[in-house]
């Protein structure tokens, strides 16, 4: 079992906050933040969190603030903590909030990494989202982060999907997986060269088996996507279909998500329901990465506007990625140029 290694402060560019009147959780936040080495700015009054709201690296809310918070209306925003004692009051407003669910004193350590939170890194976060199920949203993960050719951290989100190490053939490679780590707790160290790996592409991929987990808790992808970014080039996440707890705390986590989905009459009403039902949740969705078939199903331009989210990136099917999966090797093996031109249309949007 891998070890959690010590705390490591990153400066963030902007004051985060607090807002409670709650004694416990203010100490809690406080702890966090020195643990972190960081300064945090308590607020009392809901109302007083409009004017910082929006410029804030984080924002932390506790159970008793958040009808307060919550009767003001506020943006959609990333990096918004609910702290508090009783989870089920925590999760009355947390789809209300877009806010990951602290609960102390258990999530201490989960409060350190979302202190941290990424805030003294540009290392974006992508996730992909599968419409419905057998639209290879695993494939294009992959596909996206090989044809990078920069060090990525590629994480399977996907309780169900059966393993990403498969996708890139390297499951008999030695290295940490998610049972590994479901117990890891504030900053983790460094990731690099402890993972199984393709190229410049290192994966955290789920167990099979006697060895599958069951869904990691939030606190332990908090702390996997905060060394991600701060031990590569990019993250990159395959977030199956968008549910459960591992997909959506990933999901709250991203910088970019795309829905993927293909040309066919059916996919692209399952991408409007997928996109309606995250948006529901106050989950990002940024658009759409479309698998087209040619001379088949509905325009780009269509599904666009049937699903509300403009299209990223069209993907073509291809042959050679379907023979390389069958041999068990990595899809940019056996790619053809225009699969391979759309990947990169995701990867040159995502990385500068």
């Amino acid at each position: 079992m891998p070890t959690v290694r010590g705390m490591t402060a990153f400066s963030p560019r902007t004051p985060i906050l607090v807002c409670t009147r709650d004694e416990s959780v203010l100490d809690a936040v406080l702890a966090a933040g020195a643990a972190a080495g960081e300064q945090i700015d308590p607020i009392t009054d809901p109302g007083r969190m409009a004017s910082g709201w929006s410029s804030a690296g984080a924002v932390f809310i506790g159970a008793d603030c958040a009808a307060g918070v919550a009767a003001l209306g506020l943006p959609p925003r990333e990096r918004v903590h609910l702290v508090g004692a009783d989870a089920a009051e925590l999760a009355r407003w947390s789809m209300l909030l877009g806010a990951a669910v602290a609960v102390i004193p258990e999530a201490a350590d989960h409060l350190v990494t979302a202190v941290l939170g990424g805030g003294g890194t540009d290392t974006p976060v992508l996730a992909l989202v599968g419409a419905v199920g057998g639209v290879g949203t695993s494939t294009l993960a992959a596909g996206v982060a090989l044809l990078s050719r920069r060090p990525t951290l590629l994480v399977d989100a996907d309780p169900d999907g059966g393993g990403l190490d498969l996708v890139l053939g390297v499951e008999a490679e030695p290295g940490w997986r998610w049972p590994d780590l479901t117990h890891a707790r504030g900053h983790l160290g460094g990731l690099r060269g402890q993972l199984p790996g393709l190229d410049e592409v290192e994966v955290l991929s789920g167990g099979r088996g006697r060895e599958q987990a069951g869904e990691p808790p939030p606190e332990a992808m908090a702390a996997v996507l905060a060394a991600g970014r701060h031990g590569h080039d990019w993250v990159v996440v395959d977030a199956g279909r968008g549910r459960g707890v591992t997909a959506r705390d990933a999901l709250r986590h991203a910088d970019r998500v795309l829905v993927v989905t293909t040309t066919e009459v059916r996919a692209v009403a399952a991408a409007d329901g997928c996109i309606r039902r995250l948006r529901a949740e106050r989950l990002p969705v940024d658009g759409v990465l479309l698998r087209t078939v040619k001379g088949a199903g509905i325009a780009a331009d269509d599904v666009s506007a049937a699903v509300g989210a403009p299209i990223w990136a069209g993907v073509p099917a291809d042959r050679g990625v379907a023979a390389a999966a069958r041999c068990g090797g990595p899809p940019d093996r056996g790619a053809g140029r225009r699969w391979r031109r759309g990947c990169l249309d995701v990867v040159h949007r995502v990385l500068p």
